[in-house]
């Protein structure tokens, strides 16, 4: 049987709290035994999954948590990242972005996406107007 463990995890919308549950995620996945390079590939696309929560979904409201819960199975790690913002309608770009033009207009950004979705097995963004957005990432070991 896949037996699955979970943990559950609640953070102030304040930079700085996106450590917790990266230490999280990896102490995690040393119990279960998960291959190192994945685990800190995984870790880096947290990262960068809960400070897009706080900045971008709260607006850095510590008043309004981001939920995180790893779910660990034998066959995979799921890890789901949760905001309380406004929610978007326009599905994220997973692109790599032109950096030229960037460098031309003197606005980097927009880096994020494309970053989890090349560290991680799959990538999932689900936003609701209204409702918030989950960040959801999937690695197999």
């Amino acid at each position: 049987m896949n037996r699955q463990e979970k943990v559950t995890l609640t953070i102030p919308s304040i930079l700085g709290y996106e450590e917790v549950v990266v230490e999280t995620v990896g102490a995690v996945a040393r119990v279960k035994r998960y291959p190192f390079e994945k685990t800190s590939k995984l870790q880096t696309a947290v990262a960068e999954a809960c400070v897009n929560a706080i900045e971008h979904g709260n607006k850095e409201n510590p008043e309004k948590d981001v939920i995180v819960t790893i779910i660990c199975a034998e066959s995979s790690m799921v890890v789901s990242i949760k905001d309380f913002g406004e929610g978007h309608i326009k599905p994220p770009d997973f692109q790599m972005p032109d950096l030229k033009k960037q460098i031309e207009e003197k606005k980097l950004g927009g880096w994020g996406m494309y970053l989890m979705r090349t560290l991680v097995d799959k990538l999932e963004v689900d936003s609701e107007p209204g409702d918030g957005t989950t960040t959801t990432m999937i690695i197999y070991p």
